[in-house]
């Protein structure tokens, strides 16, 4: 039968010298055929290094801060910090739900795309959602999304943040609406052995901080700094 005489089939020389043709064509295919072409030239500085998006629920307060010089000694009391300091420019664009900002830290031309939903207020917190996105070219991206959802308005800050193993505090002088705290607390998923929910234990070491800063829920502020600066009835009027 035909395989019995495969065996022998396969030590034919013109059988041998056929193989050694395929197997010589597929080497020299492999070696000069040449690599994928790159990405668009108008695209391929974009996304290049950004990874998926990544959420992140949180509790937030957040103040205006009248006496510059007691915050900043309560915060290196409560950290022993005397923060890392950022200038930041948020450019926000109009979005039918919560709000989306183009996030820069000049000189640098990377930045940040930031989604983020108010969940729930009570109490002088909010619980807010962000989904945050790291991309490499941010004014490529800011002109496509303003000609997109056309912008809102801009939010440019001085930043110092000060960390704590569980929270992050940022001091910010805002452009055009003065200086805040803003105590910022993230929600894990529950550990074993605890009784209370994720949110819950946010919610009330969000409390002890602000407790430790003199930071009463009655003075907290509940809008964001977009909200503070440019109120979508002011925007209205300027359309």
């Amino acid at each position: 039968s035909l395989l019995l005489l495969l065996p022998s089939l396969l030590h034919l020389p013109h059988l041998s010298f056929c193989f050694e043709c395929i197997s010589s064509a597929s080497t020299f295919i492999s070696r000069v055929s040449p690599p994928l072409p790159p990405p668009p030239p108008h695209l391929s500085g974009i996304f290049h290094k950004s990874s998926l998006p990544e959420m992140e629920r949180f509790i937030s307060l957040k103040t205006a801060v009248s006496d510059l010089e007691e915050a900043e000694g309560r915060l290196f009391e409560l950290t022993d910090s005397l923060g890392t300091q950022f200038e930041q420019v948020d450019t926000y664009f109009n979005s039918n739900y919560g709000t989306l900002k183009m996030r820069n830290m000049p000189p640098s031309p990377e930045g940040q795309l930031i989604s983020t939903s108010l969940i729930s207020s009570e109490g002088g917190q909010r619980l807010i959602q962000n989904m945050t996105t790291v991309i490499d070219d941010v004014e490529s991206l800011r002109e496509t999304l303003g000609v997109s959802l056309g912008e809102r308005g801009t939010v440019s800050k001085s930043r110092r943040v000060f960390l704590l193993p569980d929270a992050r505090i940022y001091l910010d002088d805002v452009k055009g609406i003065g200086r805040y705290l803003e105590i910022l607390v993230a929600i894990l998923p529950l550990s074993p052995g605890k009784n209370e929910s994720g949110e819950d234990l946010a919610r009330r070491r969000t409390y002890e901080i602000a407790a430790a800063l003199n930071i009463s829920k009655d003075s907290s502020v509940a809008k964001s700094y977009i909200e503070l600066l440019c109120p979508l009835d002011r925007q209205a009027q300027r359309s």
